[in-house]
């Protein structure tokens, strides 16, 4: 967590844009994102820097330099100088690899005032974007990332920090693995991949920056990824402007992906790439889960989040999809997220679906979560009594991976054991490919059981999004039908 004094300079950062009449935070953060590239430039020239530097491109002896910039006096000197000569330069580096040089290459520079420009790059100017403080820098531009809210055309959000490292504590990456996120928007599950195994590995050697690889068709969203996994210390990140469901996506395969893809949205059945997706649908959730599976090694394994509707939903692409997960795969947890997880950017309710190939499916873990530290509002304040999403990881390892680790307490150990149910495959058959906790606690219930509040909210919920899927698959013979 960043220092009271960082964390004021980037709030400030945050208002001389705002201040400055920019509404769109997005591009705004991008902006800042290109007075950020320009600063690391010269500090990762230095020699104890390169030594550091994945390929070790060199520079030219003249390139546009950070302390050239600050240097020059009034503030109109400064405006020309980076919109004339660094911003140019910027668009056509190859420094920072293959990957930010084609993110840049139709980059537009959006700052207009010249005094935005120049206080802007005071700020920066204190901030530590050099190379030693990668722990701060990288700490810095997600609490910059933060304060996007976004949802895009096909259902972009930013998934919660604390929920992508429970998502990498669950798949446990190794040394050695190639790791990808499909749909990995600003880069949060290959940055918090790399975290983990940087300090696993501290003094036993440099990790493969090459084994981190991101694809997102959004432009904008590739260029602030980019510069996230730049800044946390993968100098040369792999990550690239590409739509992955289509037909351009290189086959390639992973030891393991994690994903939170965007949904509620539909694609394109012409331009999918049919070699990997063979459902007939054209929803993006499901060509997401199903990519991802197509992507792993034998053995490989993954995690992906999807609305809840996946995991019960009667329509036939649904239905099959999970089919397909239970025959040919060997599903081994589904968490069932709180309603609230994800905003303000969507009031979705959601799971993370831990698929294994090359595995057989036997016992599935559901585990439903209720609270996950915060208020399920729009405010998301704190709410540290109310966190059971910390226990699942410990829950996952002991009824899945047969850990005997002790808890922490006897009444941590009787909370997760509560909140979690192991399935059989021929269970899950039996009750329509369900993947929903809620149906198995009904069918086990000899007695009834006593619900909180915000239980019984949540199954109202439930039963709403069940109720809304089966009027759409209703709604969807109708038309098919109709079109005959």
């Amino acid at each position: 967590m960043l220092d009271k004094e960082l964390s004021a300079k980037v709030h400030y950062l945050w208002n001389l844009f705002r201040s400055a009449g920019s509404s769109n935070a997005l591009s705004s953060l991008e902006q800042i994102t290109y007075l950020i590239a320009l600063k690391r430039l010269e500090a990762l020239d230095q020699p104890s820097a390169r030594k550091r530097t994945a390929k070790n491109i060199p520079l030219p002896k003249a390139y546009p330099r950070w302390s050239e910039f600050i240097k020059l006096k009034s503030q109109q000197d400064k405006f020309e100088w980076f919109k004339n000569t660094a911003f140019p330069y910027l668009k056509n580096l190859t420094f920072f690899g293959d990957a930010f040089h084609f993110s840049m290459l139709d980059a537009v520079f959006g700052i207009s005032k010249p005094k935005l420009l120049v206080d802007a790059v005071n700020i920066i100017d204190e901030l530590p974007f050099g190379d030693e403080r990668v722990d701060v820098q990288g700490e810095i531009y997600e609490s910059l990332l933060s304060q996007l809210s976004f949802a895009g055309k096909h259902g972009q959000f930013l998934t919660p920090r604390h929920i992508i490292q429970t998502i990498v504590e669950l798949c446990d990456p190794q040394p050695g693995e190639r790791i990808c996120d499909p749909s990995a928007g600003t880069a949060g599950f290959l940055v918090s991949a790399y975290e983990r195994l940087r300090k696993a590995q501290a003094d036993k050697g440099d990790l493969n920056q090459e084994d981190f690889v991101g694809y997102d068709f959004d432009t904008t969203i590739v260029r602030l990824g980019l510069m996230n996994m730049m800044l946390h210390g993968i100098k040369q990140p792999e990550y690239y402007r590409q739509d992955s469901l289509s037909e351009g996506l290189k086959p390639r395969q992973f030891d393991l992906v994690m994903s939170s893809p965007p949904f509620g949205g539909a694609v394109d059945r012409k331009t999918i790439n049919k070699k990997l997706l063979t459902l007939k649908t054209q929803k993006i959730e499901l060509l997401f889960v199903e990519l991802s599976l197509a992507l792993l090694k034998v053995q490989g394994r993954c995690a992906v989040i999807v609305p809840e509707g996946v995991t019960f939903g009667t329509d036939s692409p649904t239905r099959a999809l999970r089919e397909q997960i239970i025959n040919d795969y060997k599903l081994e947890a589904v968490i069932s997220l709180p309603r609230g997880c994800f905003l303000p950017y969507t009031g979705s309710k959601t799971s993370i679906l831990l698929v294994q190939k090359g595995g057989v499916t036997d016992q599935v873990l559901l585990y439903e979560v209720t609270g996950d530290g915060f208020t399920l509002n729009e405010k998301r304040s704190p709410d540290p009594e109310n966190n059971d999403l910390a226990l699942v990881p410990q829950t996952f390892r002991a009824l899945v991976r047969g850990d005997d680790t002790a808890w922490a307490s006897t009444a941590t150990k009787e909370l997760a054991l509560k909140r979690s149910l192991l399935v059989s495959k021929n269970e899950i058959k039996a009750n329509g490919l369900s993947f929903s906790i809620g149906l198995y606690r009904k069918l086990g219930s000899a007695t009834k059981v006593q619900e909180t509040p915000r239980q019984i909210i949540e199954n109202i919920h439930s039963l709403q999004e069940q109720i809304r899927l089966k009027l759409t698959d209703i709604e969807t013979m109708i038309q098919e039908v109709t079109d005959a």
